[in-house]
């Protein structure tokens, strides 16, 4: 300490001029700092800080910190994350902590903020101080990069099927094409042999022969077990040339659509008013017809099937939507890829997505797809107005 007045006085200006200073330095931080004492008061926040939780108005230095949490517990999102928050940057003597929270008010935003325990020299904890960034379109920016780079990989693997399931369908067309062939000449004659042994001109010895009845049953058995396996991989290879060339002469039918929903299913339209837009008609009504028999087919005893149509900015919305089994969120990210189902052995092929993805696709379009168990599946199109692929 010094005895001279002049001196002193020339060190408080001093010390105010470098309080000043620092406290500019810090004001001009784009991001939001709070400073606590050891006695759990606040005493320094920037005004990065004050616009980041909405309390431009409000003098907080000096402010105890429960009375700030009562304050400010409303910003967020959840309450139980509001109480971790202020733990974390208000209690003396934790570790250095580093997290993301997302706040309701004032605005919605992602904050990622570092905390840490403000330590004297002589190791006595002094306060804490924290550090707050809005990080809202950095994470906005990383999840349209991910969905991107998502889409991109999606489309390669679709294209790079889409050759591979037209060669795979060429090859098991023809010799599928001989093998039906051959079974409808075996039914044939086993039929012509069935009509012989109920003839005039065959002993009754040889057409009730216990051995004759017995082959000719095994033989009508194998005939009809081989229709239904011919049948089953012809629809296959259908199936796989709508997924490689999208046939339009090979889509589903209307009624089968009428047939899931008749008598159990309440249908809801809600169609707003919409252009023309530049499309294949054709191709969309079978992305429609999959989506609403797959609705169906997750409502197995009554439930609700909802259309909605609007127009926004240069696109326009179609959300289908259903009050079935919903999907598991570890299912989601592979629902579009081809082959896979979760309806079981002989009710789906695992293709229907898949084609409907390569459609809107091809439409320069998207679908999204958001569901919860037990609570129901939507998935909306967006197609834009004018389609320069169509």
């Amino acid at each position: 300490m010094t005895s001279d007045p002049q001196e002193t006085s020339n060190l408080e200006q001093s010390y105010k001029t470098l309080l000043n200073l620092m406290e500019s330095m810090l004001d001009s931080s784009l991001d939001g700092i709070i400073l606590v004492d050891e006695q759990g008061k606040i005493r320094f926040v920037n005004q990065a800080f004050k616009h980041l939780y909405g309390f431009e108005k409000c003098e907080l230095v000096g402010m105890d910190t429960l009375d700030f949490q009562s304050s400010a517990c409303c910003c967020f999102k959840r309450s139980e994350e509001s109480q971790k928050f202020f733990a974390e940057i208000f209690t003396l003597g934790d570790p250095v902590i580093r997290r993301e929270l997302e706040l309701t008010k004032p605005a919605p935003r992602v904050i990622s903020f570092y905390a840490r325990p403000v330590i004297a020299r002589e190791g006595k904890i002094l306060g804490r101080i924290s550090i707050h960034t809005d990080v809202t379109l950095e994470r906005k920016l990383q999840a349209e990069m991910r969905e991107a780079q998502t889409q991109l990989i999606q489309s390669e693997k679709m294209a790079s099927l889409g050759m591979l399931v037209a060669g795979i369908a060429h090859e098991i067309n023809t010799p599928i094409g001989s093998i039906n062939s051959n079974n409808d000449i075996l039914v044939r004659a086993v039929g012509k042999m069935r009509d012989f042994l109920h003839c005039a001109q065959c002993p009754s010895e040889v057409a009730n022969h216990p051995d004759v009845v017995k082959i000719m049953g095994i033989l009508e058995e194998i005939n009809r077990n081989n229709r239904m396996a011919c049948d089953r991989i012809i629809t296959i290879i259908r199936n796989l040339k709508n997924f490689a060339r999208l046939d339009e002469a090979e889509r589903k039918k209307a009624a089968l659509v009428q047939h899931q929903l008749k008598n159990r299913i309440q249908v809801i339209k809600e169609y707003g008013t919409l252009p023309e837009i530049e499309c294949f008609p054709n191709q969309l009504n079978q992305v429609f017809m999959n989506l609403f028999v797959n609705a169906a087919q997750a409502m197995p005893d009554q439930g609700t099937l909802s259309i909605r149509t609007f127009r926004q900015g240069e696109d326009v919305k179609i959300v289908i939507s259903d009050t079935g089994i919903g999907i598991p969120r570890e299912h989601l990210s592979r629902i579009f890829d081809p082959g896979f189902t979760t309806k079981g052995v002989g009710v789906g092929t695992g293709l229907g997505l898949s084609i409907c993805l390569k459609i809107i696709q091809d439409h320069h379009g998207r679908i999204d797809v958001k569901s919860e168990v037990s609570k129901g599946t939507a998935f909306t199109l967006t197609l834009p107005i004018q389609n320069k692929g169509a």
